[in-house]
């Protein structure tokens, strides 16, 4: 569901009042100033911190997607309010083997965790040692199994092609 026509221009205001309510300062500050320690190519750090931004902006709006772009010697960050199918157990099952060929997960657990829960699905950890998620929406589920490592070990689904 997007924002209606009046609050697409009071993006910035919804940011800061969320970073006032939340004692969030980097969100009620028009500059923040780099840290001392962002490595060796501050442009792959600023390309990366451009996506935390993007993706915080999206789940505290509710807007998306976003688009980083790099521009002359900086970054932009666009926020958009596109119509956009919801995820679903079915295409996620459906791409996952491609993306996660191209992709290096620091905690595949937490990013399974977080994907369920953006994208609203039933999440269910089948044991107490978190080594199995089920998630399940209208169309189909989709069982992951993780190692000791939290990688992904393996993906079994039942889809039902609503």
């Amino acid at each position: 569901m997007g924002a209606a026509a009046g609050d697409r221009t009071g993006v910035t205001e919804r940011l800061r009042a969320y970073g006032e309510e939340h004692g969030i300062a980097e969100l009620t500050q028009g500059e923040v100033a780099f840290p001392d320690d962002t490595g060796d190519d501050i442009h792959a750090w600023i390309a990366d911190l451009a996506h935390v931004i993007g993706g915080a902006a999206t789940e505290i709006t509710g807007l998306s997607p976003y688009y980083s772009a790099p521009t002359d010697g900086a970054r932009a960050v666009l926020l958009l309010d596109a119509p956009m199918d919801p995820l679903t157990v079915a295409s996620a099952v459906t791409a996952l083997p491609g993306i996660l060929s191209e992709l290096t997960l620091s905690d595949a657990r937490a990013s399974v965790w977080d994907l369920g829960r953006l994208a609203g699905w039933h999440l269910e950890w089948a044991d107490g040692d978190f080594a199995t998620a089920v998630v399940t929406d209208a169309s189909g589920s989709a069982t992951f199994r993780f190692d000791e490592y939290a990688r992904i070990t393996g993906i079994e689904s039942t889809l039902t092609g609503a």
